[in-house]
């Protein structure tokens, strides 16, 4: 079994001190999740076990990974879907939230915007959850974040 830590670099910080960045010592790899309260899945079609989050085939930095394959910094799994979907909640350390499709391979960023009205890291990911179907989604490329062309626009709008 990989040993477990408390995870000490600035990098995502969440919002509610219920979650937690852990790092996962498997051998040489140090994997990395962010850890929700047991209570808070409970009875929900999503896992926070680290076993099941696929942390060595889709996010050991060592090997090839989501982040690196979509050029995303520090992507970590928050929950995994149970069923055939077999989708996951994802943060990286700039833009949260993501969605990735695992059968399909696709990543999307959760629009900021459909976040603004709730206020804690639970309940953006609860929102996230159960509003699955009607999100307002990105696909994310590699070199092509939507959240760095919307930055762009602003920018590039805000000199006219």
């Amino acid at each position: 079994m990989p040993k477990t830590e408390p995870h000490n670099e600035d990098e995502f910080t969440p919002l509610s001190p219920d979650l937690k960045v852990i790092t996962s010592h498997d051998g040489n790899d140090i994997l990395q999740y962010l850890q929700v309260p047991a209570d808070f899945i409970q009875g929900l079609n999503w896992s926070n076990n680290p076993g099941f989050l696929k942390l060595q085939t889709y996010f050991n930095p060592r090997k090839p990974s989501l982040g690196g394959e979509f050029g995303v910094k520090g992507l970590k799994p928050i929950l995994r879907e149970m069923d055939d979907e077999y989708r996951f909640v994802l943060v990286d350390d700039k833009h949260p939230y993501y969605l990735y499709e695992e059968w399909g391979g696709f990543l999307n960023w959760v629009k900021s915007r459909e976040l603004d009205y709730v206020d804690t890291d639970l309940e953006k990911i609860d929102y996230i959850t159960c509003a699955i179907g009607n999100l307002n989604l990105e696909p994310v490329f590699r070199g092509d974040h939507p959240a760095d062309r919307a930055e762009k626009t602003t920018n590039d709008g805000a000199g006219e």
